[in-house]
């Protein structure tokens, strides 16, 4: 699935929800592991090797599969002489680049920084600061001067004109390379399970007073977060919205849709709304959907797209002529300025799951019926339509697959955003370039910088079709 998949069965909950004065925001490890950090399980097996209580990845990932991470962070934890720099090393890695915010800390930003400070709480069960940066860079974006404060504790608090980030586990700074109030272990999580008033369960419940409470990027193994949300009013629980996203519970296509109703089920028993997605930045453009929600002639996203896919279709001749020498005059102008012999495809989103080859510079397509179609969504067998899921940009070396892709060494995959009447901009299509060698860092940076532009000149022209 991918954001241009969204529909009105989405869109009837969102729209159910109550933002007009204030709502607050909950992000999880998805929205951190899309920006290219670990997830939990990796952060886990991390920490055990870098402790040194297992010393190999093989033996710490077999240690993980029957245990609870909490747990086997404690064993780390036991086992290491600085846990502090142990945390941050896991974390961030040795690397001095820090990562960039993910679709779903740019979509919340985009909605706290739209307002006052305050209107939209923002929290997260992170400990990086990769929605504090968010921030700063959608408030660049639009000429905002802002002030951020990152709260790990009770006290102290934001300043009335600040935007704070309740950091509910704690925070590592990239920078200081310092942790501050994290919470982990299992027994920092018995710990705040049995505090009769921690701040994170007021700061929680201070902001369901105000409005609706939307969890995204979780899969909510957190016990502290599963008996906050037990431990709500009856008057609260029904403003509580949770994204659950397939790609957070590990499961394929076929085992999701054998457990949909069950899922759907137990957060119901407990008064939380669950909106059903497939991938996590579902939930990012589902975010970006909101403040459009109630303007005359709203679309839902799978209805934009299936608008420009019916367009596409309709002016097939001619559009098969126009885009293959667009995309000829992009890969020559590549060729000249990296120097590697490569191909170039443009791939457009049917509305329906899949990720359709549209144009290349070397074909003109005579008849949509062989136009290839490829599943989208994070786990797609396919690179473009993991891109098209997840909304990221993926390279990805092919050494070593089949024969009858051997003539690519790797392959990069962009995704295009369009806007198009009746919503927000959202992720419809994509440009893949295929390489006869696996680039060096340096010369990937140039094609990914190459292919960047190329995806900012299809998302103008897809948005004018």
């Amino acid at each position: 699935m991918s954001g241009a998949e969204i529909d009105e069965t989405v869109v009837d909950v969102l729209k159910r929800i109550d933002t007009d004065d204030h709502f607050a925001i909950l992000l999880g490890a998805g929205a951190s592991a899309g920006a290219g950090l670990p997830d939990w399980n990796t952060l886990s097996c991390r920490l055990l090797m870098l402790s040194g209580a297992i010393a190999d990845e093989n033996t710490a990932i077999a240690f993980l599969a029957a245990q609870d991470p909490a747990l086997a962070a404690e064993a780390a934890k036991s086992a290491s002489v600085d846990w502090e720099q142990i945390l941050v090393e896991a974390l961030y890695g040795g690397g001095i680049v820090a990562p960039e915010p993910g679709a779903l800390h740019l979509a919340a930003a985009n909605l706290a920084i739209a307002r006052n400070p305050g209107d939209v709480e923002i929290f997260t069960l992170n400990f990086d600061l990769l929605i504090e940066a968010a921030l700063s860079e959608v408030a660049e974006e639009v000429g905002k001067s802002i002030s951020l404060f990152t709260r790990t504790a009770g006290m102290p608090r934001a300043k009335p004109a600040q935007y704070e980030v309740h950091h509910l586990h704690g925070a590592i700074d990239p920078d200081s390379r310092q942790a501050t109030d994290i919470v982990l272990t299992l027994s920092e999580f018995n710990k705040l399970v049995v505090e009769p008033h921690p701040w994170q369960a007021t700061a929680l419940d201070n902001a369901l007073q105000r409005g609706p409470l939307i969890l995204a990027g979780t899969s909510y193994r957190d016990a502290d977060i599963r008996s906050w949300l037990h431990g709500l009013s009856a008057a609260t629980k029904d403003r509580v919205v949770v994204f659950l996203a397939r790609q957070g519970l590990g499961l394929n296509k076929e085992q999701f849709s054998k457990v949909q109703g069950a899922l759907e089920q137990q957060w119901t028993a407990i008064g939380v709304q669950p909106i059903i997605t497939q991938d996590h930045a579902d939930a990012a453009q589902a975010l970006k959907e909101l403040p459009h929600l109630g303007n005359p002639g709203y679309l839902s996203p799978r209805s934009r797209s299936q608008v420009l896919w019916r367009h596409c279709l309709d002016n097939f001749a001619t559009l098969q002529q126009d885009h293959s020498a667009v995309l000829e005059g992009h890969l020559r102008h590549l060729m000249t300025t990296v120097g590697v012999p490569a191909n170039l495809v443009l791939w457009l989103s049917d509305g329906e799951g899949s990720a359709v080859r549209w144009s290349a510079p070397d074909r003109i397509y005579k008849n949509p019926d062989s136009l290839r179609q490829v599943p989208t969504g994070h786990d797609s067998p396919w690179i473009v339509g993991q891109c098209l899921g997840s909304n990221e940009v993926i390279a990805e070396d092919l050494n070593g697959l089949s024969d009858d892709i051997r003539r690519w060494k790797h392959v990069i995959a962009l995704p295009i955003t369009v806007e198009r009447n009746g919503g927000p901009a959202f992720t419809y299509a994509a440009i893949t370039a295929a390489l006869t060698e696996t680039p060096e860092a340096s010369v990937l940076d140039s094609w990914i910088d190459g292919l960047s532009t190329i995806a900012e000149d299809w998302s103008d022209m897809l948005s004018l079709l």
